[in-house]
């Protein structure tokens, strides 16, 4: 990374290292549900989750929409 910045570059991706690292991450999940033993401290809570992915932003621009309120 460091020679990168030397030549200029600001931002660089390694999108196999992500994709290596989440799949890891996934299989260990797995064999820890197939085992029931505790995903606790793979997890991320519930509400830094929904922000990440996007959902609280997604629900707040979807009310500009709202042409009737269910019963």
């Amino acid at each position: 990374m460091k020679e990168l910045t030397e030549i200029g570059y600001r931002l660089a991706v390694y999108h196999l290292s992500l994709m290596s690292s989440a799949m890891k991450a996934m299989i260990k999940s797995l064999n820890l549900l197939m085992k029931d033993e505790d995903r606790f401290e793979l997890l991320l809570d519930f509400s830094d989750l929904r922000k990440k992915i996007g959902f609280d932003d997604y629900y707040e621009i979807s009310t500009k929409y709202e042409t009737s309120k269910r019963s």
